[in-house]
């Protein structure tokens, strides 16, 4: 069985918490979006046959979104993780032409993200300890400070800039590359 269900819109503030997961054993759900969504706290997809899709509207999750099963789609309009984001175990998400802002990203073992073609913010720490990281032809562009970037990881276009001077730390041991585009440090 494979049922698609709208996400109800409540207002200014959606859901406190919100856990998209199939509905029974057998069932490949979807959920999509009607209208922009705002969670207070935290948002979860983990179920392996669920799947969400932003369907053209804006997310803006307050708290820690995890992905660790199923799917995850953003859209052509801003996603907005404020408590960051972790694609782990199973999960995947996959950018589309929307920016999508965080503070960490973590992308653990057997996870995959595919980044917005336009640009991914991280202000925070960007954690790809495992799993795959496909650049999609997007920016990522690192805006806060202290920041890290863990684990081996091949960008499209990659960018650091603050207006005082700041510390990038690279893990010891990995990788970063530009795939033949820009990569910009600034300060």
């Amino acid at each position: 069985n494979s049922n698609t269900y709208t996400i109800k819109d409540f207002g200014a503030t959606d859901y406190w918490n919100l856990e998209v997961r199939q509905v029974g054993p057998q069932n490949h759900d979807s959920f999509q979006l009607g209208a922009d969504l705002n969670v207070a706290n935290t948002f979860m997809v983990d179920a392996q046959q669920s799947n969400f899709t932003a369907n053209g509207h804006q997310v803006t999750v307050s708290g820690l979104t995890t992905i660790s099963a199923g799917s995850y789609a953003s859209s052509t309009n801003t996603n907005n993780f404020n408590g960051g984001l972790t694609v782990s175990v199973t999960g995947a998400f996959t950018g589309s032409t929307g920016a999508v802002n965080t503070t960490t990203l973590t992308v653990s073992p057997s996870a995959a993200f595919t980044a917005p073609s336009s640009t991914l913010s991280v202000s925070d720490d960007f954690d790809h300890t495992g799993g795959t990281f496909t650049a999609n032809g997007g920016t990522v562009a690192l805006n806060g400070t202290a920041q890290h970037i863990n684990g081996s990881t091949t960008f499209y276009n990659l960018s650091k800039t603050t207006s005082t001077a700041d510390t990038l730390t690279f893990a010891a041991g990995s990788t970063t590359r530009s795939e033949e585009h820009t990569s910009e440090l600034q300060s």
